[in-house]
């Protein structure tokens, strides 16, 4: 963490602008703070998390209509599961999409989806819930690497869901997932879901390595993220305070465009002083995950897996 607190970086405009208001000086604050955290990945905002993924469940059939929410089982058995162990996860009807998301399990036999059935009527089909849309932690901004350990290798992360829809409209192919899309719909609370492709047929676990969204600065006692430092954030702010004329009736004696210039050049450079420790800070924290390869995608292993599209 930094060397500074919230309060003392705020603090430091009211030495030179002492009528300045809390709420403003804050606000130079978190311009400075956002500036900075906008110039590089910094190590600070690096974080480590996993996607568990339960074994697919296909005991018994099911039924599905058009136009409704609700799935009917028989002999299903869902009510041997805890309500949070399927919600959010997918039921797919026939071994092929769409896939539905479970809200709710009723009773043994029934399961209501967050969504009316995308697919045609479809009357004691064999079926799977498992989990096929992934929700990552709810402060990525992006993925550096999700990975399979099973396998030794990345999941490939360049690609969208209209690309999968290409290759794989009826998402019937099932197996070793190698890519992870993103395009797919929001939560109910807003999160991002990315899908894993294909789907997989037992239980995984997918450590991944991603960039955190970090909040502004808010309590009297939050810090900014290591490696920023007092003296470098202060330039920044002296920057932002030196470039607000303020109002008619509250004039700021620190405003000057030859002041904001001079400390905007000392925040850059120093910036840059700063990235480049961080940098080398970051390259002695890497895991044997960022050596691991990508998951074999050439022709040489399309051939050995029955072309493409492939099974």
């Amino acid at each position: 963490m930094s060397d500074v607190t919230f309060e003392q970086l705020w603090r430091s405009v009211m030495v030179y602008f002492p009528e300045c208001p809390l709420p403003l000086a804050q606000q130079f604050v978190n311009n400075a703070y956002s500036n900075a955290l906008a110039k590089s990945r910094w190590a600070g905002q690096r974080g480590d998390a996993a996607f568990v993924l339960p074994a697919p469940y296909d005991t018994g059939t099911i039924t599905v209509t058009a136009g409704s929410a609700t799935v009917t089982g028989t002999g299903t058995d869902w009510d041997l599961f805890p309500l949070q162990v399927l919600a959010g996860m997918q039921v797919v009807a026939n071994g092929q999409g769409p896939f539905g998301t479970i809200l709710t399990v009723d009773d043994a036999t029934t399961i209501t989806l967050d969504a009316t059935w995308q697919g045609e009527t479809l009357t004691d089909v064999p079926y799977t819930i498992q989990q096929i849309y992934l929700t990552p932690a709810s402060d990525l901004a992006s993925f550096l690497s999700v990975i399979d350990i099973q396998n030794n290798w990345k999941l490939h992360l360049t690609f969208s869901q209209e690309q999968l829809d290409y290759f794989d409209g009826q998402r019937n192919h099932s197996g070793t997932p190698f890519i992870l899309a993103g395009g797919v719909s929001f939560t109910s609370g807003g999160r991002p879901r990315w899908e894993i492709w294909p789907r997989p047929g037992d239980a995984k676990v997918y450590p991944y390595h991603y960039i955190k969204r970090l909040p502004l600065l808010s309590a009297a006692s939050d810090r900014p993220i290591f490696p920023f430092r007092g003296d470098v954030l202060r330039e920044g702010i002296f920057a932002e305070l030196a470039l607000w004329p303020g109002t008619k009736q509250l004039k700021n004696p620190y405003f000057d465009m030859q002041q904001h210039q001079v400390h905007r050049e000392l925040f850059t450079e120093r910036l840059k002083e700063v990235q480049r420790d961080d940098q080398e800070l970051a390259q002695t924290m890497i895991t044997y995950h960022d050596n691991v390869p990508f998951a074999p995608f050439d022709a040489a292993w399309l051939q050995g897996h029955g072309g493409w599209p492939f099974i």
